[in-house]
């Protein structure tokens, strides 16, 4: 039977298919069935329409349910306030508008889903400002971690994943507030479910971790989450996490550029150097790149301080032959200007000292007294020297004999002499004829006697003969005649006996005091100083100190002369002083300078005739690792002048020895380096700057602390070894079933290993990109850390906090939204 329809029916759809100004054109009963059907959408698609029409109405909606609510509450306090029946004043006014918007809308909206969950999102809008505005008053309060958990719905404190309690009175508090806002019937349904989502989400996330972790730790904020954990981390510890994220991002500018550190090296942790060496044994990849570019930038950071020359052997001739081609000249120099001015003090000779004789005793007899031993050989030598040059004895006064005053016969004088000698061819004949015994000459001749002439000569001196003839002599001695013959000089010697015998005893011998000249005082006072300082060399404080105390009293002795306080005859005058103590002042410098220290060996020749020291030996004798390192090294500068040129050349010397503290490889090892650092410590306080220094313990720091992060926690069977060696796994390829079902299968075994080879080689190289680069790791745990502060859904997969804040005004509000 054909279907029928009306007038106004067909009129109706032919209007709605006629084109616009064709009113005359007609249509049959199937055309105008057909123009129907494909004019009518389906049940479906009209549904859908109306499911989907009007969002932002519906948000409104539920937004105006909150204001309807604080509306009716004001209206109601304003009856109360007034006096009114709030049944039947305002309050009733406006309960009664706002319920015939709700009536209409819900009429609008009849046997629809969609408009009443949107309607309940604009009531979490709604509500959003109200409970945010709380929790910070909360939080302002003194409650920071409880107005967290009510600003988030319960969701978090604001200080990790914990504090259950918290989060269920912040998420009660929350529902209590939202639900109460849109239906204040449902405010304690509200705070109920809002109390109980936190933990009953937090039980779905554990539930299903496992299973989201799974598809999720192949990635690269999974593999920060177990690079993290094997670091020492909880990665569900959110405070944790974070102190790990900024100590990585906290590396400040370094004093070696280029060598940026890796991750475990800044870590320190026995699970990061696992995994560090497990890596690096399938692909050392981004982590042996880094560690290359460190090694590279620690060689140049030694090359900024001062170039590396060659070998040590290179380095060390090339400074030993820069420091003598300096010094030796400078010395000879120095040696001619101290003598000269030495020269100038008393150019005409015209000085005079008398030397403090007695106080060097008295210096002596304090020090080196009755009762020491062992030294003072040096200070008694002083004082006999002292005195040698400054002192003279007066011989004693003798007196006359007790004969001086007789009287002596020319026969008693010749026979005291031994008589003549007899002489053939001189006066032969005279003299024989004296011998017979009739002349009374007997005993005046003799052949051990003087000759006639030296007797002659001898009695005329005395006065006994007028003549120093011989002849005369013997004429006078005829016949006796001698024996009445007397010497001028008898009565002379008579009277000074008995005036000497009058004065009574005659004066002894005496010492008395001489002046020096200064050439002599100035030899006298260097002995005393060089022997003082050996003095001190050798640990003789006693006998250092008596030779100091005589170098003292000539020094005031010379004061006081200049200040013509001396003794008489002596004389220095003041402009001669000050040439002195210029001079010695001079001298001591010179002494310091080039004679004092290990440079002494450069200017001291050997049994060859040539410096004890030379070359490439130089350098070593003032940078070294002995014990006197300080003062070598300091007295190195002082023969330089600081002279900026040598002092680079030693440095040179010496950062080209530090720098072979290597490896078979050429690198820098922690343990040779820091032990050459640390046996040279003084030395390099003195012969680098400050900024030098500290480059070098920056060196010797980034050694140790790569060493550190290589070498902590080698063991096998731990339970982080074993962490560590899963994470290099490749699951079903590495599982052993894999290996027993391609033991099975010809040629199965060759083809599983190639097929391990890239896939370990691939997910070593990506764990080892991670640990080479703290800056990504950092941004990755920042990530891991959003991930984890944020509800998490099914699978762990992150959900949308307004669901939580939603939860209460769903579970209490009932499908309809909205209260009434």
């Amino acid at each position: 039977m054909d279907e029928t329809y009306s007038l106004a029916q067909v009129r109706s759809m032919a209007a709605g298919s006629a084109p616009a100004g064709d009113e005359a054109e007609t249509f049959s009963l199937s055309q105008v069935r057909a123009m129907e059907s494909a004019k009518q959408p389906s049940f479906n698609e009209q549904m859908l329409k109306r499911e989907t029409s009007d969002l932002s109405s519906n948000l409104r909606r539920g937004v105006k349910d909150v204001i309807d609510t604080g509306a009716e509450g004001l209206a109601y306090a304003w009856d109360k306030l007034t006096g009114a029946d709030p049944a039947q004043g305002e309050y009733a006014r406006v309960q009664s508008m706002n319920e015939a918007g709700r009536s209409e809308w819900k009429k609008a909206n009849e046997g629809l889903i969609l408009p009443h969950l949107q309607r309940i999102g604009g009531n979490a809008l709604g509500t959003v400002p109200l409970t945010s505005a709380l929790g910070a008053g909360v939080g302002a309060a003194g409650l920071p971690r409880l107005g967290n958990a009510i600003s988030s719905a319960g969701m978090t404190t604001g200080s990790g994943v914990g504090q259950l309690p918290t989060r269920m009175a912040g998420g009660g508090i929350n529902g209590y507030l939202s639900a109460g806002l849109v239906d204040p019937e449902a405010a304690t349904t509200g705070g109920v479910i809002g109390a109980v989502t936190p933990p009953v989400l937090q039980g779905a996330h554990a539930a299903v971790r496992g299973a989201g972790n799974a598809f999720a730790s192949r990635g690269s904020v999974g593999l920060a989450r177990e690079i993290a954990e094997l670091g020492g981390a909880d990665p569900r510890n959110l405070e944790e996490l974070a102190r790990m994220r900024d100590v990585l991002r906290q590396q400040g500018p370094s004093l070696i550029p280029g060598a940026e550190l890796t991750v475990p090296q800044i870590l320190q942790t026995p699970g990061l150097s696992q995994l560090q060496r497990s890596v690096k044994a399938v692909n050392p990849g981004a982590l042996g790149a880094r560690e290359a570019e460190q090694a590279a930038a620690r060689m140049e950071a030694l090359n900024r301080i001062a170039p590396v020359s060659g070998t040590v052997q290179q380095a060390a001739e090339d400074a030993g032959n820069s420091i003598a081609a300096y010094a030796i000249p400078r010395r000879q120099a120095e040696t001619g200007r101290v003598s000269q001015l030495f020269e100038s003090v008393d150019p005409f000779g015209e000085s005079r000292f008398t030397l403090p004789i007695d106080k060097m005793r008295a210096a002596e007899a304090k020090y080196l007294g009755p009762g020491t031993f062992g030294s003072g050989r040096d200070a008694r030598s002083a004082v006999r020297t002292a005195e040698e040059i400054g002192q003279e004895t007066l011989p004693a006064v003798r007196n006359l004999p007790a004969n001086a005053g007789r009287t002596q016969s020319l026969e008693q004088a010749v026979r005291s002499l031994g008589g003549i000698r007899p002489n053939a061819d001189f006066l032969g004949g005279e003299i024989n004829s004296l011998r017979p015994r009739e002349s009374g000459t007997t005993g005046l001749f003799s052949k051990s006697g003087k000759s006639a002439d030296y007797v002659a000569q001898l009695m005329h001196e005395r006065g006994f003969l007028p003549d120093s003839d011989p002849a005369t002599l013997l004429e006078v001695l005829r016949n006796g005649g001698g024996r009445n013959v007397f010497a001028h000089d008898a009565t002379e010697g008579g009277f000074q006996r008995m005036a000497e015998a009058a004065m009574g005893e005659a004066p002894g011998a005496a010492t008395i005091a001489k002046p020096v000249s200064y050439g002599e005082m100035q030899n006298l006072r260097s002995s005393l100083n060089e022997t003082w300082k050996n003095a001190k060399l050798r640990g003789n404080t006693r006998e250092a100190a008596a030779l100091q105390q005589m170098i003292r009293d000539i020094d005031s002795g010379v004061k006081a002369v200049s200040e013509g306080r001396g003794a008489p005859g002596d004389f220095f005058a003041p402009d001669m002083v000050a040439t002195w103590k210029e001079a010695l002042g001079a001298h001591a410098g010179k002494k310091l300078r080039f004679d004092t220290g290990p440079q002494a060996s450069m200017f001291r020749q050997g049994g060859d005739g040539m410096p004890q020291i030379q070359g490439a030996e130089i350098p070593s004798k003032f940078f070294s690792s002995s014990r006197s390192q300080v003062e070598n090294a300091q007295a190195f500068r002082r023969l330089v002048a600081d002279d900026p040129r040598l002092m680079g050349d030693l440095q040179r010397y010496a950062i080209t020895d530090a720098a072979g503290q290597v490896d078979r490889f050429g690198n820098l090892t922690n343990a040779k380096f820091n032990r050459w650092l640390d046996a040279r410590s003084g030395a390099t306080g003195e012969i680098f700057s400050q900024q030098q220094r500290a480059v070098l313990k920056a060196v010797a720091e980034d050694l140790r602390r790569a060493d550190m992060a290589e070498n902590l926690g080698r063991s096998t069977g731990s339970d982080t070894a074993q962490k560590a060696a899963n994470m290099i796994r490749l699951g079903l390829v590495d599982h052993p079933a894999a290996g027993w079902a391609a033991s099975y299968i010809p040629g199965g075994q060759a083809a599983l290993g190639m097929l391990r080879r890239p896939f370990a080689n691939a997910r070593a190289e990506k764990i080892g990109g991670l640990l080479a680069d703290p800056e990504r790791m950092g941004g990755l745990l920042d990530a891991l850390i959003t991930r984890q502060a944020q509800p998490q859904g099914l699978l762990g997969m992150t959900a949308d906090p307004a669901m939580h804040r939603a939860f209460p005004l769903l579970y209490s509000q009932g499908a309809g939204g909205g209260g009434n």
